[in-house]
């Protein structure tokens, strides 16, 4: 599930994925202030999580792919 809370924001929820998000913030320069981290909500706050996130944004693609493998994820895309 992907959700889009905010121009500048993609909350991803799954397992044994891959996600493409076709967005602005693939592209330069939003790509260099792109933000990827696992974590959960606490009430309205966001709290990181030390989980490694695998995501990559290919120059030619002009999308950030997320992959979640086999535990379930919550994965925030962002830029500050």
């Amino acid at each position: 599930m992907v959700l889009h809370p905010e121009p500048n924001e993609f909350v991803l929820v799954g397992w044994k994925a891959a996600v493409s998000l076709e967005s602005p913030l693939a592209d330069w320069p939003a790509l260099k202030n792109l933000q990827v981290e696992a974590g959960r909500w606490n009430g309205e706050r966001w709290v990181p999580s030390s989980e490694p996130v695998y995501y990559n944004a290919p120059h030619d693609d002009k999308a950030v792919w997320v992959h979640l493998f086999q535990d379930p994820m919550v994965v925030r895309v962002f830029t500050k």
